[in-house]
């Protein structure tokens, strides 16, 4: 195998290679001009698009990002949470997740507490028959009315908060 790469090697170096002939200005034809012009564009939409992603703002306030709360064992469903302000205007807000890991629908009810660990307050919110599908993953965000929104009471320091869940 090697012996063969290095006869073509040498069969290529002792070769009188010539140049063809043909001018720059030969390759440039339509088809190619227009190929050129596709990806130009398609650079420069992808190159804008990512510039413009990349200086949009977020005007939310993310005090802890998402974070496994719970697991029922029994029944599959997964709960995870953020605390969250969603705009300057609006109170700090308690986002869940819930994850159903069954074949089956099911529905789960669960307690979940709060606690402000500087001033060590708690507060309990319930979210109860919350029916879920088979794999469905439901997330309350700052754009929908969910009973997964909790409101943080007032005079908790969002930042501070220590979350735990009861089944």
């Amino acid at each position: 195998m090697c012996q063969t790469t290095i006869n073509k090697l040498y069969k290529m170096k002792t070769q009188n290679i010539t140049y063809s002939g043909k001018r720059f200005s030969d390759y440039m034809t339509g088809r190619f001009m227009l190929q050129i012009g596709m990806y130009l564009m398609f650079a420069c939409f992808t190159m804008l698009g990512s510039s413009m992603n990349a200086n949009a703002q977020d005007p939310h306030t993310v005090y802890k990002d998402w974070l496994i709360l719970g697991e029922d064992q029994t029944n599959h469903i997964d709960v995870s949470y953020r605390v969250v302000k969603c705009t300057a205007n609006s109170g700090d807000q308690i986002h869940l997740r819930v994850f159903n890991e069954n074949a089956v629908t099911k529905t789960t009810s669960f307690t979940v507490t709060i606690t402000d660990v500087a001033t060590n307050q708690s507060t309990t919110a319930q979210v109860s028959s919350y029916q879920l599908s088979i794999g469905e993953m439901a997330t309350a965000d700052c754009n929908n009315s969910s009973a997964l929104r909790i409101a943080v009471p007032a005079g908790y320091t969002a930042s501070n908060l220590t979350v735990t869940i009861t089944f």
